[in-house]
């Protein structure tokens, strides 16, 4: 299957995408999450709630080791 998408322009921005971690004290769960931003600072993904920070940092080496690899379905 073809991508519909492959000509599409994609932007450039002045700095590369970043994951932030939020702290407990900082979400509105109580939880440790991450947020994925773009260079521009838009909302590009979110995670699910964990319980430690460790388990926070394990999910953003989990996500950008298969991130290249994933299908557009």
């Amino acid at each position: 299957m073809s991508d519909p998408y492959a000509d599409t322009i994609v932007p450039t921005f002045s700095r590369a995408p970043a994951f932030e971690i939020l702290s407990p004290e900082k979400s509105r769960d109580k939880s440790w999450r991450w947020q994925l931003k773009a260079g521009n600072g838009e909302l590009l993904a979110t995670s699910e709630p964990f319980g430690s920070r460790t388990g926070c940092l394990d999910s953003i080496s989990r996500v950008k080791a298969s991130a290249a690899a994933a299908e557009i379905r």
